[in-house]
């Protein structure tokens, strides 16, 4: 997030921990395993909403047990904002499971992500109600490099839909790696 200090970041982590004065142009590595069950309001495991580059090195986080007390539609990853421009790195196998009729990343309000590196990042939507894997709403996401699965929840409403990966008023564009999206079923 936007960080007190101009041209910096700021990052909040683990139990509310703050990092903040991070330079803008710097690396932050995210890794480690993570669930998320109860006690807490929001499904987010990485929410960026100021431009950064963040490497992912054998992430897992699985929030697939959460039920969200209110729909809001947000992903385990968040990226959010106009101008917001994201790189994400990936090394060795990140996964990120979303919880009920939530996506697992989202790209909305005008930001990009970028997806890069020699990795693997598995992304699952979460069930019901057709929360797709990988979903830019209003953004942009380019796939440059590594191996990127994209699944979409199990669907349990009749006349729900749920991809692999779902682009509303945004772009997708694949400039290398590979790609498998997945439809939910």
């Amino acid at each position: 997030e936007q960080s007190t200090t101009e041209g910096a970041i700021k990052v909040t982590y683990g139990n509310g921990q703050v990092k903040d004065g991070i330079p803008s142009d710097s690396t932050i590595t995210v890794t480690g395993s993570f669930e998320k069950t109860e006690g807490v309001e929001k499904a987010h495991g990485i929410e960026v909403s100021t431009s950064a580059n963040i490497k992912v090195r054998d992430l897992t986080i699985d929030n697939s047990a959460f039920a969200p007390a209110a729909l809001d539609r947000e992903g385990v990853m968040d990226v959010t904002g106009e101008d917001t421009d994201v790189t994400l790195t990936l090394e060795g196998e990140t996964v990120l499971r979303a919880p009920k009729q939530y996506f697992g990343i989202q790209v909305c309000d005008g930001a990009m992500l970028t997806v890069r590196g020699s990795g693997t990042l598995t992304v699952q939507g979460g069930e019901e109600f057709g929360a797709s894997g990988i979903a830019a709403n209003h953004g942009d996401i380019i796939f440059s490099g590594g191996t990127i699965n994209a699944i979409g929840g199990a669907l349990d409403v009749e006349g729900a839909i749920s991809r692999g990966i779902y682009i509303i008023y945004g772009n997708l564009t694949i400039s290398g790696g590979t790609v498998n999206a997945i439809g939910g079923a």
